[in-house]
């Protein structure tokens, strides 16, 4: 959910034609401070380890889409093996309900 609020934040924040903006920056968890963005061409993207580009606000949305989709990929993978271990348990509850009846 969180993915989707920041990237329609950042698709408004893409097409608003002011140059000089007050933005939120985060410092943790529901910590901000008030900043102006002197430039709004470039973004500052962390690409792993550590290193930071400088990337166009199409690439950065590119990004974003490609961040979101993986999450998509995952959350589904994580369901459908949520759903297996739930049949798997139903099954050994099955198993042990014959095993109490015999006994």
């Amino acid at each position: 959910m969180r993915c989707r609020k920041n990237t329609s934040s950042f698709r408004f924040w893409q097409t608003s034609s002011s140059r000089c903006r007050e933005i939120l920056v985060p410092f943790s968890e529901g910590i901000f401070a008030k900043a102006n963005l002197q430039d709004s061409k470039e973004l500052i993207v962390n690409v792993g380890s550590g290193i930071l580009v400088r990337k166009g606000l199409s690439e950065t949305a590119e990004l974003l889409s490609k961040r979101i989709n993986d999450i998509n990929g995952q959350k589904e993978m994580l369901i459908k093996e949520l759903q297996e271990i739930g049949i798997k348990a139903g099954k050994l509850e099955e198993s042990l309900g014959s095993f109490e009846e015999s006994s």
